[in-house]
């Protein structure tokens, strides 16, 4: 393609240089539109104004460069190319741009470009369009209709022999006398027996037997694997005072059956005026002195 080249105007020894690859061009080509600015060496570099391409309602900017500084022995050269296109036939003008140094500027000459449409070739045939996609009707998926169908089918028979074949093995299979191992009655007689005796547990105290050998064969005969004593309600109040009093919160009355609560209450009275012990929030409580003699205040409360 030709190449033209236009000059801007010239400014001491400074120019700015518009120039495009063609000044014809067909419609939808593609084309590099180059600014030179060019300055004395050392020269600084001006304020580059490119409003006036976003004016044109004919230049469509492709892509552009950024702008690159060059130097030569004598001169500094700022370059810049902007690749463009043009979708409509006729003459048309790239219009002048600017650059600014301080209070002079210098400008670039319009650009006459004559864009011209694709001709028709021999055959007769019009210029190509943009390609329209037709709506699609019910008959362009018809062979998906059918495959989906076939494939439904084939399930629901593949789930009928399934069954079938259950049902054929269900009516074969014997059923079997399940020998259960010696673990498994013992561990059921286990069972048995805490059920019956889980009222006399609750006032017991119980421990697994210390002989392993012992708490097996104990295991595998059903009986008792474990060593215990029993406890009268007495004991378990005394216990219940002496661990409750040791800690932070304290004893409550309702840790207590009603039956011991007036001797508790009768007892606590003397360590209360002592201050071996007090009462927060319905809580009997050691006091620091309190602490040292533990024991034997549990003792006072005990029955």
């Amino acid at each position: 393609m030709l190449f033209f080249v236009i000059s801007g105007f010239l400014y001491g020894q400074q120019t700015f240089l518009a120039k495009v690859d063609s000044l014809k061009m067909e419609i939808g080509d593609q084309q590099n539109l180059t600014l030179t600015f060019t300055t004395s060496l050392g020269g600084n570099s001006p304020d580059f104004h490119l409003e006036n391409l976003d004016t044109c309602s004919f230049f469509e900017r492709v892509g552009q460069t950024e702008w690159i500084k060059t130097q030569s022995s004598t001169s500094t050269i700022i370059e810049k190319k902007i690749r463009f296109s043009v979708f409509d036939d006729g003459y048309y003008k790239i219009p002048t741009l600017y650059a600014v140094l301080g209070n002079d500027s210098i400008a670039t000459y319009e650009i006459p470009i004559e864009i011209t449409g694709v001709e028709p070739d021999s055959t007769g045939l019009l210029p190509i369009k943009g390609i329209v996609k037709e709506k699609n009707n019910w008959q362009d998926y018809l062979w998906w209709y059918v495959l989906l169908i076939a494939l439904g089918l084939v399930y629901i028979v593949y789930r009928y022999m399934q069954k079938r074949k259950n049902q054929k093995l269900e009516d074969i299979i014997v059923p079997v006398e399940i020998i259960k191992s010696p673990h498994q009655i013992a561990l059921e007689k286990l069972g048995t027996l805490k059920e019956s005796r889980i009222d006399v547990y609750k006032r017991q105290r119980q421990w697994n037997v210390s002989n392993n050998i012992k708490y097996c064969a104990a295991i595998e005969q059903g009986l008792p694997y474990f060593e215990g004593e029993s406890l009268t309600a007495e004991m378990i109040y005394n216990e219940t005072v002496m661990t409750h009093l040791r800690t932070m919160q304290g004893i409550s009355l309702k840790n207590l059956k009603a039956e011991f609560r007036d001797h508790f209450v009768s007892k606590a009275k003397d360590l209360l005026s002592r201050e071996d012990i007090k009462l927060e929030h319905g809580h009997y409580k050691l006091t620091k002195q309190g602490m040292f003699i533990a024991d034997s205040i549990s003792v006072e409360l005990f029955i």
